[in-house]
Formats: structure tokens, sequence, C-alpha cells
């Protein structure tokens, strides 16, 4: 790889020299990694290839139609034919992205895939065909992006590294998913396929490609680990603990230091979380002797079975107790005391006994493990009142078998995970209707409470009996949220299209005196259609933009008044093909063919006025900004001080903006303050569950399901994928400051797994607090 400043561009043009210079110890490096991709990626792409031959074989032995089988052998035969060709532009288009990225800084422009998705039902300027080709290159960049996460991360890091500390986001990153679709949207783009064979080439290509990159990752971090490049690399992410307050450099559960196994934390305290937590009990507890009986200390130690029958006569309501309190979300004290007040008067007529001391442990740690329940903030409160029904199944549970608390996998505690899991995004509400969510876990916990006595089988029968029932309402909650998510995308696109076409017509309106009326209404009614479409389907890296925009600005030269001779023989020269462009332009939107005519001869009249040196006095028109509306020819003439005083400050306002169209997230509006609630907001990650307070007083759960990185917008659904709100980022902060919103933490960690830790913590403070 050799290290020059006369860089080409995918476009074929030369990028001009920057001060970025990438450091000479990192060469080395850079140009290893280099002989990866060029070994790997196309190993990646043949494999590909060999398997989208079978595939359409398959596909073309069963189709229902002559049209649709011939379609996919004429497909065959022109893949097969253009193989080479699209494997070359493929490793070009890649290699050539690397290079400018360690040429040029991860500011360089890297072209992403996916950036063109849109609405079909909000864009009727856009055929269906470009739309499901669009949706297909997203689905594959995001699939490759989550499925690939924790190698990315590293490699962005160690990028970042040998870039002297410089900051590489995912989207920057030369080898992501997103370079990597868009490489190969850009390899196949030139063959005449059919969509539906189109959407076979791309699954394809997600299978043997997108799914593969694990490896190519995993060899570039290794490649860097073994150069010395952060070796010892340790994923840390900032994130908020609560609306009021954010803290950085935590390490969240499930990351580990590189090449370590996932777990819950890098020090797991429950590999022996029971006998932990029966020390710190041990401390706590200051042993004195059980109440209700004159000769406790000489009874007999009750066993595991007369336990169980104690434990299912309180489960059963067969008993009356001493105690008030309800037998769901008794405290520890209450529930030893009611379970003493059975054994000490014989159970089931039997011998008076004593609770062992493993079993008034395993009562005060089930006791505080449903405390937390009932206090889990991210449990709505009927979810919390079903749990904690399960508090004295669970103890038996943990009677009967002490792995319960130090196994993750125990199906109980996976069954008590998973029932909590569930309830995090179910909202009061509708929520009660006859079978959902609620009503399932409702028959869940009846079924345990109802007929669990020492089969712990019983738990795995539910457990996947509910998760059953979670992967059928996800199959529905997921198409949903994605029809949310492609909706609201498609017309924040559409918006940022017209912006930027509104800014281009505009910044040339007001950059000439005066403009014919013709040629104000040919831009306002016909032309923003034609760059509108080159904006939503090309883009405006694209030839074809710059190609519109600058016949925008020869008819605008056209109509000037031509002093000199010279100019008037060229305009003479231009008029065919500028007319020609116009034309061709106006028919690709089906513009109106009468008012086409009438346009063009009112054109055709100040072009002859200009050939004489003059503008005629009539079909002169006003320089207004594209939002005053349309105007026919006849107008009269506005000046550009006229035309400032009626929407300047709008156009002025769109020049400030940066000269791609895109607002930047970060940009805050000047009366929102830039504090921690801002913060919290601007790095909420997608997935992040809130609790949001309604006007009516009700609480609704809702996901941060999609974040634009065009303007910063945020789409929240519920947990059927339904939208719930979409709101810019200054909305979201303002929704913290003012406590309409709490974010629920941690809610990827199962329930037992935060209870426990945090039973430790708590035994652990208060322990140190007697002792000071």
């Amino acid at each position: 790889m050799a290290f020059q400043s006369n860089i080409i561009s995918l476009d074929g043009t030369k990028v001009p020299e920057n001060r970025f210079s990438l450091p000479q110890a990192a060469r080395g490096s850079v140009a290893e990694c280099r002989r990866v991709l060029e070994r790997v990626l196309p190993l990646l792409l043949e494999g590909m290839f060999e398997n989208l031959d079978d595939a359409l074989y398959a596909l073309a032995d069963k189709a229902d139609s002559n049209r649709l089988q011939s379609a996919y052998f004429d497909a065959l035969r022109d893949i097969r034919k253009g193989r080479a060709q699209m494997e070359q532009r493929f490793n070009g288009t890649l290699l050539a992205c690397y290079d400018r990225f360690w040429e040029q800084g991860p500011d360089s422009a890297i072209p992403l895939a996916g950036e063109k998705e849109l609405d079909a039902d909000s864009l009727s300027l856009v055929e269906e065909r470009d739309l499901e080709e669009t949706l297909a290159v997203g689905n594959m960049v995001s699939r490759g992006e989550n499925r690939h996460y924790k190698a990315l991360y590293a490699l962005n890091q160690r990028f970042g590294h040998l870039l002297e500390g410089m900051e590489v986001a995912l989207e920057k990153n030369p080898v992501s998913p997103a370079v990597i679709c868009n490489a190969f949207n850009s390899a196949i783009h030139g063959f005449d396929l059919e969509i539906t064979v189109k959407l076979v080439v791309y699954k394809q290509f997600e299978r043997r490609v997108v799914d593969q990159l694990g490896d190519l990752y995993g060899e570039l971090n290794e490649l860097l680990a073994r150069n010395g490049v952060l070796p010892k690399l340790v994923r840390r992410v900032r994130r908020p603990s609560s609306p009021g307050k954010t803290s950085g450099g935590q390490t969240l559960p499930g990351e580990q230091p590189e090449g370590g196994e996932p777990g819950y934390g890098a020090g797991d305290i429950q590999t022996e979380v029971f006998s932990t937590l029966q020390q710190l009990l041990g401390q706590r507890r200051t042993r004195t002797p059980q109440a209700g009986h004159p000769h406790q200390e000489q009874l007999p130690v009750a066993d595991a079975s007369e336990m169980i029958t104690a434990l299912t006569t309180l489960q059963q309501g067969d008993t009356a107790l001493a105690t008030p309190q309800p037998v769901a979300g008794l405290g520890g004290d209450d529930m030893r005391a009611a379970l003493m007040q059975l054994m000490q008067n014989g159970v089931a007529g039997g011998e008076a006994r004593k609770i062992s001391r493993n079993d008034e442990d395993a009562i005060d740690v089930i006791s505080m493990l449903f405390e937390f329940i009932l206090e889990d903030r991210n449990l709505p409160d009927a979810m919390k009142a079903l749990l904690g029904r399960l508090q004295i199944p669970m103890l038996k549970v943990a009677i009967l078998d002490k792995s319960f608390f130090s196994k993750k996998q125990h199906p109980a505690r996976h069954l008590l995970n998973s029932l909590a899991k569930a309830g995090i995004g179910w909202s009061e509400g509708r929520g009660r209707e006859e079978g959902g969510l609620y009503a399932k876990i409702e028959s869940i916990v009846e079924q345990v409470v109802t007929g669990f006595e020492n089969d712990l089988e019983l738990f795995g029968r539910l457990d996947a009996e509910l998760a059953r029932f979670l992967e059928e309402e996800e199959k529905g909650s997921r198409i949903t949220e994605q029809r949310a998510t492609q909706v609201t995308q498609g017309k924040e696109q559409l918006q940022v299209a017209r912006q930027r076409v509104v800014h281009e017509i505009n910044e040339r309106l007001f950059d000439h005196q005066e403009i014919p009326g013709v040629v104000v209404s040919l831009l306002k009614e016909g032309w923003k259609d034609v760059l509108l479409i080159i904006h939503l389907r090309q883009g405006v890296d694209s030839m074809e933009w710059r190609n519109a925009l600058h016949l925008m600005d020869r008819l605008i030269w056209s109509v000037q008044p031509k002093e000199e001779r010279r100019e008037r023989q060229q305009l003479l020269k231009e008029m065919p093909l500028l007319l020609k462009g116009l034309r061709s332009g106006l028919n690709d939107i089906s513009y109106d063919q009468h008012r086409m005519a009438r346009l063009f001869q009112a054109l055709h009249d100040c072009h002859i006025g200009c050939l004489k040196g003059t503008l005629p006095v009539t079909g002169t028109g006003s320089g207004s900004p594209l939002n005053s509306g349309t105007e026919e020819p006849s107008a009269p003439t506005v000046t550009r001080e006229e035309g400032n005083d009626r929407g300047g400050d709008a156009v002025n306002s769109t020049k400030k903006t940066a000269r791609s169209g895109v607002v930047s997230p970060a940009v805050r509006q000047p009366d929102v303050p830039h504090d921690r609630y801002w913060e919290l907001a601007e790095q909420l990650p997608v997935g992040s569950w809130l609790e949001v307070a309604e006007e009516d007083g009700s609480r609704t759960r809702a996901k941060l399901s999609w974040r634009s990185q065009v303007t910063g917008n945020c789409l929240f659904v519920n947990r059927k994928g339904m939208k719930v709100a979409e709101i810019p980022l200054s909305g979201l902060a303002t929704w913290f400051r003012s406590g309409r919103a709490t974010l629920l933490e941690e809610v990827d960690v199962p329930l037992m797994d935060r209870a426990l830790t945090a039973m430790v913590k708590t035994l652990k403070e208060k322990g140190e607090a007697r002792q000071h």
C-alpha cells in the first residue's frame, strides 16, 4: 500500500490534499490489515457466488411460472458472465475506501449503504423495486452491525489508537458492514436484474459474506493486538445511571475483556453466591432462641420433606396464620414465624420440629429477593403482584436445590427471569386483554402456585411454554416495529431531500438581481421534483445530481442579458443542449406536456431577448424563495431586496447549514440547555426502555427503536412494535428534565442476577455501617 496524496475518489475525481498524515509507526500495521482484506474478502465473495448458483437453480426449478423461471435462468447466465467484473468492482471499491480512510482520516467521505431508506406509502415518486432493494441493503447492514458489534467496537478502538487517539465511529470504519454492503450494492448496480432476483442475491451475500465477517474482524483484531495495538482491550461503555446522574467508564454486565466468555461481570459474585449470602447473613443476624416453644433447642431439625410439606400448606392457604400479612410478600421474620408455628404445632399432626440454619438462610434470601422484586422500578405494579405470588414456590425450590442461587440456567430461576423480562415493556392500558401477555403470565403463575410440590421439571415445561408464546408475539411485533421505523425513516429522508432541494434553488434565486418569471416557475413547479427524485434515488454525490444542478445554473445564466457578442454566440450554441436536458428531466417526472410547451415558448421568448441584448418587459418574474409558491411567467420582476424581505431570513438560515443538507444530531436549539439531561438523551442506546407519564396520569412503557443520524429524532414503540412517540432530541431531554420519562436501567440483566448482586451489596453496606 503506497501512501500518497494524489488519491482518486470512487467517482473518479481527484481528492485534494489535506493536512491529515498517518503516523509512520502505524503504517506497517495498516499495510498488514490491507493484505488481510485482499486475501479474505475475495474468498468470502467467491463462496457467495458458488452458493448463489445453487440457489438460483433451486428457485428456477420451483418457479410457478415460465416467466419467473426464465428470469432466474437469465439472471444465472448474466451473473456468471459478469462475475469477474462484479468481483473486481467490489474488491476495488472496498480497498479504495480503506486507502482513503488512512490517507485522509476518519472524516473522509465514505459512502454508506442504507442511506436511501424510504417509505413506499409516503414517496410516490420512488418505484417500489427501489424501495425493496434499499431496505434489503439496510437490513444487511443492521444485521452485520448487530452480529459483530463487539469485534467492530474493538476495531474502532484500535484504528483510533493507530490514528493517535482520533475517534473512529462505526459509520467511519472502512471495513464496517455498511461499507462492505454498499460496495456490493455498487458492484451489482450495473446489471439489469429483476428485483426478485436481486433480493435472492442480497440474501446470499448476507448469509455467505455479512454473517461470516466475524472471522475477518477477529483476524484483524488479533493482528493489531500482536503488533501491540491495545493488546488488552477492555470494552467500556459510558452509560447513564439515572436521569439526574451519569457515570462513565463502567463495565456493563455481559461485557468482558476481549476474548473472555460472556457473563454478568468480571468478578462474578454469583459463583458461590449462596455461601456468600450465608456468611453476610450470619454477620448481620444475632442468633436468638426461636420463640413459640419452650424447649425448641432440644427439638429435632425438620428435614427437607417436612419443610416442603409445611410450605405447601402455606402456599395453598390451608392454615390460619398468627401473622396478619398475606402469604405472598412475607418478610423473612414473618415467613420464619409462620413456618415455626406450623412446625411447633406438628406438621400434619406429627412431632414438633425446628428449622435448620440452612433453611433459615434460604428463607431470608428468598424474602430479600422478593423484596427486591417488589421494589424493582423496571417492573409494572401489576407484574410485581403476579410475581410476588411465586415467593413460597421459589423458597421450596431453594430448599430442594441449593444450586438455585448459583446456577444461572436453573429451570426455576430461568422461568422467573423470563417472566420478569417479558413484563418490562408491558403497560396497563389495554394490557389485560384476553390472550395477551398479562393473561399468559397469570396462567403460568397460577400453574406454579397450584401445581408445584416438588417436581422441578414443571418449571422447565412452563418456561418452554412461555418462550413459545413470546416467540409468536415477537414475530408480529418485530414486523410492526420494522414498518414503523421504515415509515419514520422514509418521512425524514423525504424531508431532508426537500430541504436540500429548497436550499439549492433558493440559493440561486437570491444570487441574481432579477430572474424571469418563466424560469422561476420552471424551477418551482418542475425542476424541484427532478432534483427531489435524483436526491432520493442517486444521492447528492451522484453525477446525476451534479448535472441537474449544473443545468439549473446554465438555465439561469441563459436568461441574463447578453451584452457581448461572445456571450450571445455561446448562448446560441448551448440552447439546444440546454432545452434537451430540461425536457428530458421534466419527462422523467411525467411533467404536464401542455404546461411544458407553454413554459418552453416563454423561455424561447426570453432567449430571443437575451440574444438581442435585452430582456422583454413582460414575462419576467420573482426571485422569491421556493416556500412562497409558484408564479406564472407573466409575473412582475422582484428585486433581490424585495425577495429578502419576503423570505430572506429562511434562506439565510438554510445557507448556514452544511452544504450536504445534513443537520448534525448534536446541534441544539439555542434555548435548550446542554445539561446532564441532554447528555442522557443524546447517549441513550437504541433498545432502551422508558416509563413515560401520560397526561391522564397513566404510565406507558416505550422502547427507543430508532434514532436518526441526521436530525437526532427519536422513535419510540411499545412492546408490540407500535409507534408510541416520535420526538426530537431536545424533546427527549425535556422529558427527562421534567420527570415525565424515567429510564429503566439494566433491563438486559436477568432479574435474579440484579437481585442477588443488590442483596450482597446491601448486606455488605449494612455490615460496614455497624462496624463504624
